[in-house]
């Protein structure tokens, strides 16, 4: 039987100890003196809840989270995510598919030693992006998918589950909402979860109700025999994001000299290949901000910046010129590869110089055309192209021109870092069309 918190008995008190010895003998961050690591090594030993964060792929990590529970509170925290990341753009070498997975793995593992986590992988495989859960457990196998789930909650025996999505950290906090009621799997229980479920995309949402899944059935030995997945547990709380219960990450830890945001950029910044080392720069290092200024400096005079598929850089970085509008809590998105593009102006400059963009050129896209895309932008801007899935509203977003003095600022959702990744001729030559916007033909 387990026991309560306070309640441990010595063995299991030996061997968090022993378990927080090896810990320790891990190598330390370069910021991390000894003493400081011992003590909260040592903290820990007084605080037995566990919270267990789950989400669809490493960019779903709450940093802010993790720090505030693993590094304020004392509290064991671990990151479950279903996938490894497999079909997410590449921003910093050519690996794709599980290769890319791989990567993302030393990466999370590298976050989690700055956050304090633990981390965690189901064999899910990201297959690229869908509308809802139905479309992803086409691609899922739903039963594996939870025994694995059961497996790992059995194991870790967490007190509060969490399911979380990827959101705007810049605040520094996070926002949840308790959906449990008791007793549990009543309407408004179901009311809580489609709420917060709502304009996710599939992976995530597909994670959510696996959460929830997995809240109910770890404790259920008559789906998952003991043999096999372990002894059965139940968790004490399940909690969405929501409205109801709120952290603030960006708490003074004064035995560390910095908040726990800090940390939580300091995790997000192993996340080389997914691009989360470009949009934080600006909130670490003030000083970037000239680097800002020297960059639009260049644009006046006549040369062209490109700026790649990521939201945080186009509204907190101040790089962009005039204002986007984006979706919440998740922003538009073009999942289907097929999707039909239409040239608004087949004459325009970036589909004709140096090379002319054909519908061939759109043919072998894989996963996803477009991410992030602005639901509304600046009327400054000008548009090339209009794409969008069946059944979605017409988006003109997706390659967004604005005119600074005698060059131009060019912002694109298209996931080009992967199709060129994957050797997708038409994203290679569209790319060089971005490129070479400010050149004389």
């Amino acid at each position: 039987m387990e026991a309560d918190a306070g309640e441990l008995p010595s063995m299991t008190l030996r061997a968090i100890a022993g378990s927080l010895l090896l810990l320790a003998a891990a190598p330390l961050h370069a910021q991390e003196h000894g003493s400081v690591r011992l003590y909260e090594l040592v903290h820990g030993l007084t605080v037995t809840p566990r919270v267990l964060i789950i989400g669809a792929g490493p960019g779903d990590a709450d940093a802010d989270l993790i720090a505030w529970l693993a590094r304020g509170r004392s509290v064991q925290t671990g990151y479950l995510a279903l996938t490894r990341g497999e079909s997410r753009p590449n921003f910093t070498g050519a690996e794709s598919g599980p290769s890319l997975g791989a990567v993302h793995v030393e990466e999370m593992l590298a976050a989690r030693r700055h956050d304090g986590g633990e981390q965690y992988f189901t064999r899910a495989f990201d297959f690229g992006s869908a509308r809802n859960p139905a479309e992803v457990f086409t691609q899922w196998d739903h039963r594996t998918l939870l025994g694995d789930l059961v497996r790992i909650v059995r194991s870790f025996r967490p007190h509060v589950i969490i399911a979380h999505v990827a959101r705007d950290t810049s605040a520094g906090g996070a926002v949840w909402q308790h959906c449990h009621t008791d007793p549990p799997n009543t309407p408004a229980d179901a009311g809580c979860i489609a709420a917060a479920a709502a304009n996710r995309e599939g992976q995530q949402q597909a994670s959510a109700q696996l959460a929830r899944e997995v809240y109910d059935d770890a404790a259920d030995t008559t789906r998952f025999p003991t043999r096999g997945y372990g002894p059965a547990w139940s968790a004490r709380a399940f909690y969405e994001p929501g409205a109801d219960v709120i952290i603030d990450a960006r708490e003074f830890n004064p035995l560390r000299g910095t908040s726990y945001a800090h940390d939580a950029i300091d995790s997000r910044s192993q996340l080389r290949s997914l691009g989360f080392d470009a949009p934080d720069a600006f909130r670490i290092d003030p000083g970037l901000a000239g680097q800002r200024a020297r960059l639009l400096e260049f644009v006046r005079k006549g040369g062209t910046l490109v700026v790649m598929s990521n939201q945080q850089a186009a509204t907190q970085s101040g790089i962009l010129p005039f204002p986007l509008v984006f979706a919440t809590p998740v922003a538009e998105r073009v999942t289907r590869a097929n999707a039909p593009v239409t040239a608004l102006d087949a004459r325009a400059r970036l589909l004709t110089w140096p090379n002319v963009i054909r519908p061939p050129d759109w043919s072998e896209w894989s996963g996803a055309r477009a991410l992030s895309v602005p639901t509304t932008a600046d009327s400054r801007y000008a548009t090339v192209v209009e794409m969008h899935d069946a059944g979605e509203k017409e988006n003109r977003n997706t390659i967004l021109v604005a005119t600074v003095g005698k060059g131009r600022v060019i912002y694109t959702t298209l996931t080009l870092t992967q199709q060129i990744a994957n050797g997708v001729a038409g994203a290679m030559r569209l790319f060089v069309n971005l490129l070479s916007a400010g050149l004389a033909p």
